[in-house]
């Protein structure tokens, strides 16, 4: 059986320090979200994710999901921990109150969330497509559509996909096939989408689909989709379920990870069609997804930060009772004793406090991009937002798997084997720097779109924030000698950033080729002030925080293996940057 511990202590610290939850508090429509009242939500939930998911977790993964006798079916005790969180209301803790949601604020949405994906990933993935599609839903919707869909989804009663890949459109969704035909009925879906996550299973009693096709119109590419949602059983106007829909899963996939996932194959109209209902406006479908784009990935770096924690776990949990091997005196010692294994566990816990402090400032920045009252703050978080959504995806994602990969290491030839947990929380990872856009295209899009199109401004402006905020701190006995290895990695960053600029739309090709040495050099300096920034606040002789010893020289020392160890190397992509993408591009395959 598998087990989680929550990280109470990291979790109250990041949503205090990283989040700024004290601010976010004073926004308008989260006034009365005190400290007490989000603390005792992080505990509960702890509760319920290392009582109810973690123990399911092992067996999911020896158990997978299955088809029998046409239906997708999911291991044992699925079924009874999804009606417990429905009961328990998990899913309405980010949901706006006006809809029938909690209404706290995305921060806490994201602690709740990192304990419950690292206590059980597979599971958790069910629930992740909610906050997209009730957003679509409030959004756009009609009046129709919110009465009848809304209170089950939000509620968790009903579970819904996104249904927007296909075998011949995977990242290029201009290829979509999937067909839409005006009838009687509203509209008839015909067409396969791959990919599903939780596409079908027997958790709960229906699944509304929210399906990207190709509009009556027939327009090509991208400007001719349209959403349209497809439920699994026809409602009628009352919300009341009535007959099966043309709507049938055809395969599971075979994973490495995350087996209990039920990732499906799904036929919409293999006979007369499937009955749908247009979403919003016609052919502009891709247009409406990207209301949900930034909280999606959002969702998937927290995923990220789950298979980090997880893996230090058990990596931790490991080292300290392996005997092998003599200490000093010649006596028999845990693994944990030798160096090299030490530099590996410090590695593992110094990312993961990165990759936390990311996710969790990145979440504090998205409330402040709905709530602030001042517009230009509001615009200005908005456009950070856009900003760190591909860094804090691509960059947490990507070394989450790197640290269930060292995880492996750690355990040696045990954490080889298939029951290992090392072994699973290896293969869980390796999905999420592929869901919900690869890092490749993180990388991208954080080159393309998100520093080229507005000139660099929010770039420069946060790599200026930071460089501001660091040399302050230049006289803090904590920081004092990480502050100028920072300053300098900053410069070289807004160096890197100018070169980019200076480059145009000439030189696309240079700059994907690059792209991803600019993220991740971004993610480690964003990581590493992140990191300082918290050593500050918790050394602060002011501090309510209430921090023990213990818990403040771990982060000290986590800071200062970041950032001699990660940042220091990191500062060489500028170099890589600027004189490597020819190596890249004149490569002859």
């Amino acid at each position: 059986m598998s087990t989680y511990y929550p990280r109470y202590d990291e979790i109250h610290f990041a949503l205090n320090v990283w989040s700024e939850m004290p601010g976010l508090q004073a926004l308008p429509g989260l006034e009365g979200q005190s400290a007490d009242i989000v603390s005792a939500v992080i505990d509960e939930a702890g509760r319920f994710a290392s009582q109810v998911l973690a123990p399911l977790d092992t067996i999911g993964d020896r158990e997978g999901a299955y088809i029998k006798d046409g239906r997708v079916c999911l291991p044992e005790g699925w079924g009874s921990a999804y009606n417990k969180f429905v009961e328990a209301q998990w899913n309405t803790v980010h949901f706006p109150e006006v809809i029938g949601g909690q209404g706290f604020a995305t921060p806490v949405s994201v602690a709740v969330s990192e304990m419950f994906n690292s206590a059980n990933i597979s599971f958790s993935l069910g629930l992740m497509p909610f906050s997209g599609v009730v957003s679509l839903l409030a959004a756009y919707g009609t009046e129709r559509q919110k009465r009848v869909y809304l209170p089950a989804l939000v509620s968790g009663r009903w579970t819904a996909t996104l249904a927007i890949t296909e075998p011949q459109a995977g990242t290029d969704l201009g290829a979509i096939k999937t067909k839409a035909e005006k009838d009687a009925a509203g509209y008839r879906i015909k067409g396969t989408k791959c990919f599903i996550t939780y596409g079908d299973h027997d958790m709960a009693e229906n699944i509304v689909h929210f399906v990207l096709a190709r509009g009556p119109e027939n327009v090509a590419g991208v400007k001719g989709l349209s959403l349209y949602v497809v439920s699994k059983f026809e409602v009628d106007d009352e919300g009341e379920i009535g007959s099966r829909n043309d709507v049938q899963c055809i395969s599971l996939e075979k994973k490495i990870g995350v087996r209990a996932s039920p990732t499906a194959t799904m036929a919409f109209g293999d006979e007369q069609g499937a009955v749908g209902e247009l979403l919003g406006e016609e052919n502009r479908g891709l247009a409406h997804m990207f209301l949900v784009l930034n909280r999606a990935r959002l969702n998937i770096a927290v995923f990220g930060l789950a298979s980090a924690e997880n893996a230090y776990q058990a990596a931790l949990s490991y080292a300290q009772e392996r005997i092998q091997g003599s200490d000093r005196n010649g006596r028999p010692c845990a693994i944990i004793e030798h160096p090299d294994v030490r530099r590996m566990l410090q590695d593992m816990r110094a990312s993961t406090d990165a990759m936390r402090a990311i996710a969790y400032y990145t979440a504090g920045v998205a409330e402040r991009a709905q709530r602030e009252p001042d517009e230009l703050l509001r615009s200005m978080y908005k456009k950070r937002l856009d900003l760190l959504t591909p860094i804090a995806k691509g960059w947490v994602t990507e070394n989450g798997f790197l640290a269930a990969s060292t995880g492996v290491q750690v355990a040696g030839g045990a954490g080889y084997l298939e029951e290992s947990r090392a072994s699973q929380y290896f293969r869980d990872a390796r999905v999420h720097t592929i869901y919900e856009g690869t890092t490749g295209v993180q990388s991208m899009d954080l080159v393309l779109r998100k520093v080229m199109r507005d000139e660099g401004e929010s770039a420069l402006l946060l790599l200026n924030s930071m460089l501001q905020e660091v040399l302050a701190y230049q006289h803090h006995d904590s920081v004092r000698d990480e502050v100028a290895l920072l300053s300098d990695a900053i410069a070289r960053l807004k160096d890197a950033t100018e070169w980019i600029l200076g480059q145009g739309d000439a030189q696309r090709e240079r700059l994907e080729a690059i792209s991803a040495h600019y993220l991740n050099f971004w993610g480690t300096v964003l990581g590493a002030w992140l990191l300082i920034k918290g050593v500050v606040a918790s050394t602060a002789t002011e501090s309510d925080l209430s921090l023990a010893n213990a818990f403040v020289d771990n982060k000290k020392s986590a800071m200062r293996y970041f950032l001699v160890h990660r940042l220091m190397p990191a500062c060489s992509l500028k170099d890589v940057i600027v004189q490597g993408a020819s190596s890249i591009t004149c490569a002859k395959f």
